[in-house]
């Protein structure tokens, strides 16, 4: 057995010597599907807003806005019916038209820093009681996100919650737990 010692190790040396390993996790991030694409969206928004295309955050914010269909789709009846009204006049229509002098007001305030956290029952440091209330009340289970703008030095910053990925593209429910059915639990 010893004569063939040094000719093992040779050869598990040269056949792990060469060989690296799959690195998944970028694979995975690269995905369109990944929440890492919310980071590389927010990134290049924020770079072209620092770059004078103002109209870019107001683009980028318009892509993620739930439609009608989508929305019912998510709560399902009679949730849909009695909260999309009240969350098109009240939110998504002012969402529509000011979120993107208000981002870029941030941007320039220093609020560069993207970070993206999942929201769950189970993630409390993460998670408010409207992100519960809104995956309690849904119809159709999704993963669901937060996407916080910071300064460097800084924990807190600006806040949108309720981004998922559905039929191929990130969207967002951003306050839709305002316009659910009366519940206690309602921030």
């Amino acid at each position: 057995m010893s004569r063939f010692l040094p000719l093992m190790l040779y050869f598990g040396v040269v056949s792990c010597s060469g060989v690296t390993p799959p690195d998944h996790l970028t694979q995975r991030r690269a995905e369109h599907s990944h929440p890492h694409q919310l980071i590389r969206d927010f990134q290049q928004m924020i770079e072209a807003v620092q770059s004078g295309q103002a109209e870019a955050s107001s683009e980028l914010l318009k892509s993620y806005m739930v439609s009608e269909e989508e929305f019912k789709t998510l709560f399902g009846k009679p949730v849909s019916d009695t909260a999309w009204p009240t969350y098109k006049a009240e939110v998504l229509e002012p969402a529509l038209a000011e979120s993107g002098p208000a981002m870029n007001e941030r941007i320039k305030a220093g609020l560069t820093q993207v970070e993206v956290k999942r929201v769950s029952s189970i993630r409390p440091r993460a998670t408010t009681a409207g992100d519960i209330l809104m995956l309690d009340t849904l119809k159709v289970p999704v993963e669901m996100y937060t996407v916080r703008l910071r300064k460097d030095d800084e924990q807190l910053g600006f806040r949108i919650n309720g981004f998922f990925y559905a039929d191929g593209r990130w969207r967002c429910l951003m306050k839709a737990y305002n316009h659910l059915p009366n519940d206690e639990r309602r921030p």
